[in-house]
């Protein structure tokens, strides 16, 4: 199989796991924007944005580790046993005394808030290493399977905790305990990590290799964190939690983006890492660079044409503020697909201390922005801090990746793409049910003009796979 059609399958195969995720998040978000106050909605949102701290600082990323340490001996038991032993025996301790010292910080929670916290926390992390394991041992299908069932059960439970019952904030944790929890047990199972964990596997000579490799990616990650959260935590302080609820809520569209950047990613991820060696690399990394720029820019635009009904559609309450920061942050989101993107190439150059070392000078920026224009501007600060940091985290890696990869880039058709997706963005401001359909019009002709071979690609792929499971 080429590395093209391996590269679709296994997008194809991912995108099962990360559809209905975010399917069920736009089901459950006229529930949650309903049935929770804006202070509860806005805490709820502060909590996942803290946990999303918490974990890589707990994990030191080791599980980033595990899955690019994986793909090199998925063949080989011994060495395989050796490095998932080596990853729970570092995480299963220091996770739970991390958790035990984060109970008694956050005391001005409730202890009922606490300890679903901390029960949440402990499961995720298990639930985002058994995924990443998974993913090492090239078993898609179960982690595909694992996010099914986890979005599935989250938006069952809400249905019946939040909108029948009113649980109100503990019932969407009790949601989100169970919708990780069940998983996590699913891939331990499935990827039979019970039969890996030995004693004789224990080697701290590999173990400090993979910390070696996971350090670079704490800080990267953490900047990502700054990035799409500081924002909110600045938005809290400045503005009020009704104003972090009303961001939160301008966010969920936008982030529609990531739904094929997130699957496009992972399975990329792991095709670069595999070609890494290869003579021709560097021009399938070109090949590659082309094709994401183009259907991520062709994604931009039939979200902007969609986006006045999905807004009417999936959003209640008094959040029509949040209707103007969109085409900000689509337009960020789509810089931070080509970003990571390109910080696939770092992982596949085991490169990780670059991929760390943009990030941070992208948050940086993204925090001084916010800091310095969230008391003129509002909310719009916070979107535009996010569209600054991710447009420059793009060209800085750009440039940088050249040191390590010699990638070319189509200036031209970069230029115009990107002076299409602003014209679109600035006609999704006026709400004119004739502007909507020329919308829909530029969004229909792009993707056809630049994205027909990949579109019908997937279709003749897609075909070819019902095909044969029959």
């Amino acid at each position: 199989m080429s590395r093209e059609s391996k590269l679709v399958k296994n997008t194809l195969i991912l995108s099962l796991g990360n559809v209905l995720p975010k399917i069920c998040n736009f089901i459950t978000l006229p529930i949650l924007t309903g049935y929770l106050t804006k202070s509860e909605y806005g805490t709820y949102d502060l909590i996942v944005i803290l946990c999303y701290l918490f974990l890589p600082i707990i994990t030191l990323q080791i599980q980033t580790s595990g899955f690019r340490f994986l793909i090199d001996e998925r063949y080989n038991e011994e060495n395989k046993c050796s490095v998932i032993t080596n990853i729970i025996i570092f995480i299963v301790p220091v996770s739970l005394l991390s958790l035990f010292i984060l109970f008694f910080c956050m005391y001005k929670y409730s202890i009922a808030i606490r300890l679903l916290i901390i029960v949440y926390l402990f499961f995720d992390t298990t639930y985002i290493t058994m995924g990443q394991v998974a993913r090492g041992l090239s078993d898609n299908k179960a982690y595909s399977f694992a996010a099914f069932i986890n979005s599935l059960l989250n938006m069952l439970m809400i249905i019946v905790l939040v909108y029948y019952f009113r649980c109100g904030l503990e019932g969407v944790l009790v949601c989100s305990i169970f919708s990780v929890a069940i998983p996590s047990i699913f891939l331990i199972i499935k990827t039979q990590l019970y039969k890996c964990i030995k004693i004789s596997s224990i080697n701290l000579k590999l173990l400090k290799e993979m910390l070696n490799y996971s350090l670079p990616m704490v800080p990267n990650t953490l900047s990502m964190w700054i990035m799409n959260a500081s924002d909110r935590l600045m938005v809290y302080r400045y503005l009020g939690i009704e104003s972090n609820a009303v961001y939160a809520v301008s966010k969920k569209i936008p982030n529609m983006l990531t739904f094929a950047q997130g699957t496009f990613t992972m399975a990329w991820q792991e095709s670069a890492s595999l070609a890494a060696d290869s003579d021709d690399a560097e021009v399938y990394y070109t090949k590659m660079f082309d094709v994401v720029f183009f259907i991520m820019s062709g994604a931009v635009l039939i979200i902007s044409a969609m986006m006045p009904m999905l807004f009417s559609l999936l959003v209640r309450g008094s959040y029509d503020e949040a209707y103007y920061q969109m085409p900000i942050l689509l337009l960020g989101m789509f810089f931070y697909s080509i970003s990571a993107y390109l910080g696939g190439l770092y992982v596949a150059a085991k490169k990780t201390k670059s991929v760390g070392v943009t990030t941070t000078i992208a948050a940086f920026i993204n925090l001084l922005t916010c800091f310095i224009f969230i008391k003129y501007i509002g909310l719009f600060a916070a979107s535009l801090s996010t569209l600054i940091s991710h447009m420059f985290l793009t060209i800085y890696r750009m440039i940088n990746i050249k040191k390590y990869i010699s990638i070319s880039y189509n200036k031209t058709k970069i230029l115009v793409g990107i002076i299409i997706i602003l014209f679109v963005l600035i006609i999704s401001y006026i709400k004119n049910i004739y502007f909507y359909f020329l919308l829909a019009a530029i969004a229909i002709v792009y993707n056809f003009y630049f994205n027909k071979v990949i579109i019908f690609g997937v279709f003749n792929k897609i075909s070819i796979l019902l095909k044969n499971n029959k």
